[in-house]
């Protein structure tokens, strides 16, 4: 009896939540944008400068939806006292979960990638970036969008060459993309 009661409920449940009736009108959002200045916690506290962000994103319901998105960061920098010269960097790709509560314009995100930093540590890793933030939809649904989101990447990678072999580093950054909804 109880084994019924729980298909029951399991069938209802599956019944008011039909992926293709919750579907949201522009399913698909392309965007890309700068992913601002922010600081890394790790070994020593540094700041990062604007790097780019480019993403896909497929609504599944109209409260979650999923993702790809690339970034990087590159710099090159000119020791002209010491007449040398090198490129720091970091670039990376990642999948993207998003809940938007109640199907509104706010949104929590969790992000599973992969990145690769270059320059005075040489190391890559797995990498963890929940998100938060606001996909602004101004004028008609779909179209022009403005997301602007707050991210905590959280790096878990191994530094090539280093005795000590392996590093977690945590930041906070900002990010404001301009996308296309349709």
């Amino acid at each position: 009896m109880k084994r019924k009661i729980l298909v029951m409920i399991v069938l209802i449940v599956l019944g008011g939540t039909n992926v293709l009736m919750a579907q949201p009108e522009n399913p698909n959002t392309l965007r890309a944008g700068l992913a601002g200045v922010g600081v890394v916690f790790g070994d020593t506290l540094r700041l990062s400068g604007p790097g780019l962000v480019t993403a896909y994103e497929r609504a599944i319901t109209r409260a979650f939806s999923l993702g790809l998105e690339t970034f990087g960061n590159f710099s090159f920098e000119i020791d002209t006292y010491n007449d040398t010269s090198w490129v720091r960097g970091v670039a990376g790709a990642q999948t993207r979960v998003k809940w938007y509560p109640g199907g509104g314009p706010f949104f929590a995100d969790l992000g599973l990638g992969y990145a690769w930093e270059v320059g005075d540590v040489n190391r890559d890793g797995f990498l963890v970036s929940p998100e938060a933030g606001w996909k602004i939809d101004p004028g008609k649904p779909g179209g022009f969008v403005i997301i602007p989101a707050v991210t905590v990447p959280v790096f878990i990678g191994r530094d090539k060459g280093s005795a000590y072999g392996s590093s977690i580093d945590v930041g906070l950054l900002s990010t404001i993309s301009l996308g296309f909804a349709f």
